[in-house]
């Protein structure tokens, strides 16, 4: 496992333009939320073996905007941080970052190693500000029961069956519309995962897996007798998810995204 010292953190080059070692005060509304992130950057990150590395998302392809997260890990291998980076392919400008922009951070904090809160902040022009936060609640039995956004109202609540496996999620403070229901094979797979508001199905994804029990597709329906990738999966000799693509039924399955992972 390799320590990382984020006082040589680079990746924050987009923050300022001082010493790597030299005190950063900008100015801004929120300093709790600036101190917070400073603290995090300040205490000792790791890069442990075998863990997520970065996650590259293309739209389309390599040719489309491309953005970059980049992911480190405390001491015990829980998630602390993750980097968000511009790397190219906004052709127009709409977002306004350049190449390599630094584009926020997403703090993660765990009580009896459950993850029980997460924050975002945006980084702009020096300044990070708070952009969003969740909060997470468990059973009894330490499976994950609601997530609650930063006015504590539910925006997913979850289910479970006597195996302890999920069942169902329902969305929203009523739960009254949005509703996924999962079904599993006898090796307690997911088979089918169907989402639904009011009543009406609106996606059936029936997952395929290959004779290493790795997820490798979801299909759904192209033509009433058959089915096409809605997602598809690559893995390395490792059995770690390298490539993910995504596909656009509604434009006739023509592809929406493109995925790529790399590991420490």
């Amino acid at each position: 496992m390799r320590q990382l010292s984020i006082f040589f953190f680079s990746l924050f080059s987009g923050l300022c333009s001082c010493e790597i070692n030299q005190r950063v005060d900008p100015a801004i509304n929120e300093p709790e939320n600036l101190n917070e992130v400073r603290t995090l950057l300040k205490d000792q990150l790791f890069t442990p073996t075998g863990k997520l590395r970065s996650r590259d998302q293309y739209q389309s392809d390599e040719n489309g905007l491309h953005f970059r997260s980049d992911f480190y890990y405390s001491q015990s291998g829980d998630i602390a941080l993750t980097i968000g980076i511009y790397e190219g392919g906004d052709s127009g400008g709409i977002f306004g970052f350049s190449e390599g922009d630094t584009t926020g951070a997403t703090t993660y904090h765990y009580t009896a190693d459950r993850l029980t809160e997460e924050k975002s902040f945006n980084l702009k022009n020096g300044e990070f500000t708070l952009s969003g936060a969740l909060t997470y609640s468990y059973t009894d039995s330490g499976k994950l029961f609601q997530i609650l956004n930063d006015k504590k109202e539910p925006i997913t609540t979850h289910y479970y069956n006597e195996k302890g496996l999920l069942t169902s999620k329902k969305y929203g403070k009523n739960q009254d519309m949005e509703v996924d229901e999962f079904s599993y094979n006898d090796q307690d797979q997911v088979i089918l995962h169907v989402q639904s508001s009011l009543g009406t199905p609106l996606f059936e994804h029936y997952f395929r897996y290959d004779s290493k029990g790795r997820l490798v597709a979801k299909e759904t329906w192209s033509m009433p007798n058959d089915k096409e990738n809605v997602f598809q999966y690559f893995y390395n000799d490792q059995d770690q998810l390298i490539k993910e693509l995504e596909f656009y039924p509604q434009w006739g399955f023509t592809q929406r995204f493109k995925r790529i992972y790399s590991y420490y």
